[in-house]
């Protein structure tokens, strides 16, 4: 999060009026790598700290399996998802901004971010958002007929 912050910063104050300019990581893999990085990071965790296995005891990793065994496929995108990738050359070569987070420390610390706020993102589990968007913003900027 830091190094995009950094990135949009730095457009803010140097970019050129009216350029886009994509900010990136600079680790491109395929996606299904990245699921197995994160699989693999969540099992290091339930390994090292067997509390994660009393608060989420549905997951694999909490009777010792791994997480990879919830990775599925969907018909309905094949192909699809091989990959996202962008281009920050320009920002790169114009503006000389590079990722200083390498993609293993990200993983770990996003997954960080989500134990420690897990009232926020059981929240959203729920589609209580919803409601309270619809009444902050109305029906129509929230693309709901209801």
């Amino acid at each position: 999060m830091e190094d995009h912050c950094a990135g949009i910063a730095l457009v803010l104050k140097h970019g050129r009026l009216g350029e886009t300019y994509n900010i990136g990581g600079g680790a491109e893999m395929a996606n299904i790598d990245l699921i197995g990085l994160l699989c693999d990071e969540l099992d290091r965790r339930f390994a090292a700290d067997k509390s994660l296995a009393a608060s989420f005891p549905r997951c694999p990793a909490a009777s010792g399996g791994s997480t990879r065994k919830l990775i599925t496929f969907v018909k309905d995108r094949p192909g699809h998802d091989r990959r996202y990738a962008i281009c920050a050359d320009k920002l790169a070569h114009e503006l000389k901004f590079h990722a200083e987070t390498v993609l293993a420390d990200g993983l770990r610390r996003t997954v960080d971010w989500y134990l420690n706020n897990e009232r926020w993102w059981r929240a959203i589990q729920t589609g209580a958002y919803r409601d309270w968007m619809k009444k902050q913003y109305g029906a129509a900027l929230t693309g709901s007929n209801a």
